[in-house]
């Protein structure tokens, strides 16, 4: 087959490199040059893990987690720094709760640290009297900007090629090619617009002058701020979960939140009992949301699929969902190859 794939960022390269690997020839469409900074696959760091709130997810990553190691293995690269993972929040949040359950029912190791004893895995981290942390040794971060380099390069080492071409109408390329995949990212709206996917403009900041190591974090509650310890010559980055800013994936002038910026500096103050946390190297990156904050994945015309692993969990399911895409395209079921997937098929 001749697949085209619009889109290079994680998921696309995935894609192509999954199809490649099977002996198709592959066309990559990518709008910018490549590895650029203006979507959501660029930057050092993504966080990669079991751990999830919803179940679903855990058991998601059980799949997935996996395939990091492989792609490992089959680049000769090294991409993830398993440090482990501590889930910051109240002992009687639902979140929590629901994280444990899902937890212990796909058999992931984690242990429960109270404030007395998450000294254990970070001596920077402070709890309050009635918070935990959820500690998953199976976790850390993935070099985001190495990982995308590696699948891209064992991509076009089986053959796959780069076209630096806009694509506005993706079922247009059916015309020299077997079937298409969209993986558009914060583009996704006008290739799929039935998606009604919501575009934000996200802050990411790193503490100047801290070298703090130990495991990546994310707390719980709206804001949802995560981090990761510090890396090569930065000090530790934080960034806010929550939506920021909406943005037309387009826009030229992206401005960093200043509402996430003092938000970024006030948790590494009750965080990491610090007097003061001045920023540096302050970022922005696009996220792309569902309505219901899911991933879809499925096929909107015949030859023509689409994925959108959504921003801000994405990164880290992309060789999945690479073989996922791969499995459509190709005429197989991922309901037999992928065990879960049921619920965001379409």
């Amino acid at each position: 087959m001749k697949v085209a794939v619009v889109g290079a960022g994680i998921v696309g390269v995935s894609a192509a490199r999954a199809l490649a690997r099977l002996g198709h020839e592959v066309v990559v469409h990518e709008q910018h040059k490549l590895f650029h900074t203006r979507g959501s696959s660029h930057g050092t760091s993504r966080i990669v893990r079991r751990a999830y709130a919803d179940p679903f997810y855990t058991a998601m990553m059980c799949e997935a987690y996996p395939l990091w190691a492989e792609l490992e293995r089959d680049t000769q690269t090294t991409l993830i720094e398993e440090v482990g993972l501590v889930y910051l929040g109240e002992k009687s949040s639902n979140t929590v709760e629901t994280l444990i359950h899902g937890l212990e029912e796909n058999r992931v190791a984690h242990r429960l640290l109270t404030r007395a004893d998450v000294a254990e895995v970070s001596r920077y981290m402070v709890l309050g009297t009635s918070e935990v942390a959820v500690h998953t040794p199976e976790a850390g971060y993935v070099r985001a900007d190495l990982a995308l380099v590696a699948s891209l390069a064992d991509a076009r080492n089986h053959g796959a090629t780069v076209v630096t071409q806009r694509v506005d109408e993706p079922a247009s390329l059916l015309a020299s090619h077997d079937a298409v995949i969209i993986t558009s990212g914060a583009w996704i709206g006008r290739h799929v617009p039935q998606l009604g996917p919501e575009v934000s403009l996200q802050t990411i900041a790193h503490l100047a002058g801290r070298r703090m190591r130990g495991p990546v974090w994310i707390e719980d509650g709206p804001l949802g701020i995560y981090g990761f310890p510090a890396v090569d010559s930065h000090g530790p980055k934080i960034g806010v979960h929550a939506s920021g800013p909406i943005i037309d994936a387009d826009a030229k002038q992206r401005t960093a939140s200043t509402a996430h910026q003092a938000e970024i500096e006030s948790f590494a103050m009750r965080r990491f009992g610090l007097p003061s946390a001045p920023l540096e190297d302050v970022q922005t990156c696009l996220y792309t949301r569902l309505p219901n904050d899911d991933f879809a994945i499925g096929r909107i015309a015949p030859g023509v699929f689409y994925a959108s692993a959504c921003s801000g969990h994405g990164f880290k399911t992309a060789p999945w969902v690479g073989r996922v895409l791969a499995s459509l395209v190709t005429g197989g079921d991922p309901l037999q190859v992928f065990r879960r997937i049921e619920r965001n098929f379409a």
